[in-house]
């Protein structure tokens, strides 16, 4: 798993590989990783100081979580609970609720003020590529760091680094299964994947690197490499190691367990025939991911009487409604990057039935592509329909 996170080029936890000896008995063999902290060596963020409660000095650096107990609720890493002040605390809350906002406004894709302005997108991208190659059960709500930088120092949300991915690798639950998207998961709606994978030009840009990536260190031939040179790296310390722990035949926990006369070596096996059907897999499925912009929004009490037409239109379109509430409406037109490019005179409009025309010169003017008609209710969008220019 870090191996992957360092070849995207991020930070990962350090690892090493160690006998445990403990007052001259020894225990076994074990991983000894580092901690997930604010360092110059390893979450390379600025220092956050306690007097450091306005101003840029109140952006940054920020190291949290999605953790148990409270999977969606955001949690402290650094500063911790005990030293963060309240200007902080609301500081970063406010951050991350602007970006979960944006998702839902029209301006979305907006490059200045959508929710790209808020993260680190390729940060994003290499976040998920890793947690789907792996097929994390554990990613996007649990054991999921993000950290943020002060403003002068790209003060944007980058996801990772990497951590907890012992029932990963096929070795759990749904996750036998080499195939499916482990962020589409019931209760993986923290971190809102797929309203950000509305975003046409992220997925695109998600696809061509995870191309990239299996053309190197992603290859089959690469990855098999990896896992042979950790095996014949550790040939003698595994054999001590299962001598003391007998756990090659029979269960292990919540139903994970080695069948009888398994043996280490048809286990690495499993591991590189998972991986080789779960990597096929993606790279059949990458191309199909697609989340379109939804093309009717409701929010306040409208009739399904409403139509938008023609669609797709070249010169001129028209809206038919009946409305039943009283109230100043108002229509906005938005390209894709959710920049307005039309906003119509308020209108004062009692309940019954209307057709509003959009100005022809605007609408004959506007570049081929998709936009979206917004209508507007006393400063509230209450409806959303995707329209094609031709």
């Amino acid at each position: 798993a870090y191996y992957m996170g360092r070849k995207m080029g991020h930070y990962e936890p350090r690892t090493r590989y160690c006998d445990l000896v403990l007052n001259g008995e020894y225990l076994g063999l074990y991983s000894l990783a580092e901690k997930i902290k604010r360092d110059s060596n390893r979450v390379n963020i600025a220092k956050l100081k306690a007097s450091d409660i306005s101003g840029d000095d109140v952006t940054g650096g920020y190291i949290v979580k999605y953790d148990r107990p409270e999977y969606n609720t955001l949690q402290f890493v650094y500063p911790k609970d005990n030293d963060i002040q309240p200007e902080q605390n609301d500081y970063i809350d406010q951050y991350f609720f602007n970006f979960y906002a944006s998702l839902d406004k029209p301006s979305f894709l907006d490059p200045d003020s959508g929710y790209a302005s808020y993260i680190d997108k390729q940060s994003l991208i290499d976040y998920i590529i890793a947690e789907e190659a792996m097929k994390n059960p554990d990613a996007y709500f649990n054991s999921t760091f993000m950290y943020k930088d002060r403003i002068n120092r790209d003060g944007r949300i980058k996801f990772g680094p990497l951590w907890d991915h012992d029932i990963a690798f096929g070795n759990y639950g749904n996750c036998y299964d080499p195939s499916g998207w482990q962020y589409r998961e019931s209760g993986n709606v923290a971190m809102h994947i797929t309203k950000i994978l509305r975003d046409t030009s992220l997925v695109h840009q998600m696809q061509k690197s995870w191309h990239i990536y299996r053309g190197s260190f992603l290859n089959t031939d690469s990855i098999n490499k990896t896992i042979d040179l950790l095996t014949n790296y550790l040939n003698a310390d595994r054999i001590r190691n299962f001598q003391i722990w007998p756990i090659l035949d029979g269960p292990l926990f919540a139903g994970c367990y080695y069948p009888e006369g398994h043996t280490f070596t048809d286990e690495i096996d499993s591991l590189k025939e998972w991986i080789n059907r779960r990597f096929t897999w993606i790279d059949e499925n990458i191309g199909n991911i697609y989340y379109p912009i939804t093309g009717v929004s409701t929010v306040t009490e409208l009739s399904n009487d409403f139509k938008v037409f023609p669609n797709p239109f070249t010169d001129a379109i028209f809206i038919q409604m009946k409305l039943k509430k009283t109230g100043n409406y108002s229509f906005q037109i938005f390209d894709v990057y959710g920049r307005e490019i039309y906003l119509s005179p308020h209108h004062y409009y009692s309940p019954g039935d209307y057709e509003y025309e959009f100005d022809r010169n605007t609408m004959s003017d506007l570049p081929k592509g998709i936009y979206i008609v917004t209508l507007v209710e006393d400063g509230n969008n209450v409806f959303q329909y995707i329209i094609v220019k031709e």
